[in-house]
Parts: C-alpha cells; sequence; structure tokens
C-alpha cells in the first residue's frame, strides 16, 4: 500500500469507511450527505428499491482472521481463494461464527464461500485427462508468478517443485473426476473445513473444451449437486431468523430490483418495448492475474 502513497494500517479504516457506506447505500436510508470521515459527497442515494432486500455483500479474504471476524461482525459473506487450503477455511469460518456472535448476530457459517477448480467428467480417467495439460500449465505458471498463494499446496515435507496435477487431485484440492468421485470430494472438503455455505465454482478458463466444460456443467448440475442436499448448507441455505440482518441465500432469494420513482422511465417501461428481465446482482471473487491458456 506505501507503493499507493498510502500510510501503513490506514487500509482498514479506509475499507471499514467505505463498508459503511455501501451498507447505507443499500439499506435505502433515503438521499444522505456524507461529510465527514474520508469520503465526501451529497445526496448520495443508488435509486433502486430491492424487492427481496439489499444482495449480499461479500468480503475477499485471503486468510486473515481478523478480516474474518470483521465481516462476521457487520453481516458480511466471505469469499475464499481457490488455493486456501483447509486448515485455513476452518479457521476463516471460525472467525466468522466470533464476529456474527461479538454483535449479536446469528452465528453459522453460511456465508462462508469456498471456491474450488471443479470439473465433473464420465469417468475418473476422462475427467483428468481432460484437464491435464493446461491445469499443468496454469501450475508452472502460478509457481513462477505467485509462490506466496501456493504454500497450503505445497505436500507435507515437499516445496514448491512436488506440486504436480497429479498430487493436487489425489489430495482433493483441485475437484476432478466422475459425478461419484467429485461429490465424495465436495463431502470431505466440507468435513475438513468444518462447514461452509456456497461452494463456488472457479471458472472463466479454458481449462478444457467448450463441450467439455459444458458436460461437466450439466453433470454438475443433475448428477452431483442433488446428491448433497445432506451436506450441511451445500445444497442450500437456512433461511435467517426473525431479526437477522443478513440476506438468504440461493433458492432463498428471488432477486429482482425495481426502479426508484424518482428516476426516468427505462426503455423497458415505455409503450411497445419489450419487458427486460430483472436485476440479478451477484458477488463476485476477484480473479488474479491469468495465466497462460
Amino acid at each position: 500500500m506505501s507503493q499507493r502513497g498510502l500510510e501503513p494500517g490506514r487500509a482498514r479504516e479506509l475499507t471499514d469507511a467505505s463498508i459503511d457506506v455501501i451498507q447505507r447505500l443499500f439499506r435505502r436510508e433515503g438521499p444522505f450527505d456524507l461529510t465527514g470521515g474520508p469520503w465526501r459527497g451529497t445526496g448520495l442515494d443508488i435509486g433502486i428499491d430491492w424487492v427481496a432486500g439489499a444482495p449480499p455483500i461479500a468480503l475477499s479474504v485471503s486468510g486473515s482472521p481478523e478480516s474474518a471476524r470483521a465481516a462476521g461482525a457487520r453481516g458480511l459473506d466471505l469469499l475464499t481463494a481457490h488455493f486456501a487450503g483447509p486448515a485455513v477455511l476452518g479457521r476463516l469460518g471460525a472467525a466468522l461464527v466470533e464476529g456474527q456472535e461479538s454483535a449479536g448476530r446469528p452465528a453459522g457459517r453460511d456465508g462462508l464461500r469456498v471456491s474450488r477448480v471443479l470439473f465433473v467428467g464420465d469417468t475418473d480417467r476422462q475427467a483428468r485427462d481432460a484437464l491435464r495439460a493446461s491445469y499443468e500449465a496454469v501450475i508452472a505458471w502460478e509457481i513462477r508468478h505467485t509462490p506466496w498463494q501456493q504454500a497450503d499446496r505445497v505436500p507435507p515435507g515437499g516445496s514448491l517443485e512436488d506440486i504436480t496435477y497429479d498430487y493436487l487431485v489425489d489430495s482433493g484440492q483441485i475437484l476432478v473426476g466422475s459425478a461419484g468421485t467429485v461429490r465424495q470430494m465436495i463431502e470431505s472438503l466440507y468435513a475438513e473445513v468444518g462447514g461452509f455455505g456456497v461452494l463456488l465454482a472457479h471458472a472463466g478458463r479454458d481449462y478444457a473444451t467448450h463441450e467439455e466444460i459444458r458436460r461437466s456443467m450439466t453433470l454438475l448440475a443433475t448428477d452431483v449437486m442433488p446428491k448433497l442436499a445432506h451436506v450441511g448448507a451445500v445444497g442450500g441455505d437456512t433461511p435467517p431468523s426473525d431479526g437477522d440482518e443478513r440476506r438468504p441465500h440461493a433458492a432463498h432469494r428471488p432477486w429482482a430490483a425495481r426502479r426508484s420513482e424518482a428516476r426516468p422511465p427505462t426503455r423497458a417501461s415505455r409503450p411497445g418495448r419489450r419487458a427486460r428481465a430483472p436485476v440479478r446482482p451477484r458477488a463476485r471473487a476477484a480473479q488474479p492475474k491469468r495465466p497462460p491458456t
């Protein structure tokens, strides 16, 4: 942060102030002014009425329990890295709950979002072979350019050079295999972490061909997800209790938004225009610099 002209220790202060503003905007308190703190503004209002409550806000956390506790105290979700090991994820989940309890919020890990490379094939061999060439290139790139992110992937007693594609699959650090194998991997991950709310598939990379990725998503939807309802909150979260400011997840949130009457009508609301689909905001994890594919 010093390279950006930011004094040491101010990052947390600015982050907290920014989240305060965002949460006020989403609560629709009406136009308000900011006259103190690091940010300034007058008549602040996003002009959107959320039909099912404000969209969830998630804080991206690499491994800091302090950040996870702060997120829990504010009622935020956690976004975690796809390379974070189960032990790190478990500590973050525990810190999230500590923060929730410290603020008197209903405590639970439904807001812990775990990210993993996930690919489902018709057989274990087919799935493993489909990703081998591309992911071996990814491993080489990450060891060279982001070695600090690979610490949890190093085999016991080994070094960065011992991280191989087969080791990552065999140890369950990337979820690759047939539908049955991937289900077992998810169940094992859930148990090792101590529970989490949402499993995010690390996507947006050309790990396999378009047809193979489409087939993987189909198998995930038909042969994996329906058979994981027994695994805590992976198959769907528990609705919030009365007075809980947290938003429901997954199937419990029919996202839609309507424009404030103070705003001009959109094209969809004018005569002769076809109605547009509802706005569907989604929290997304920041992507690291893309390795070669």
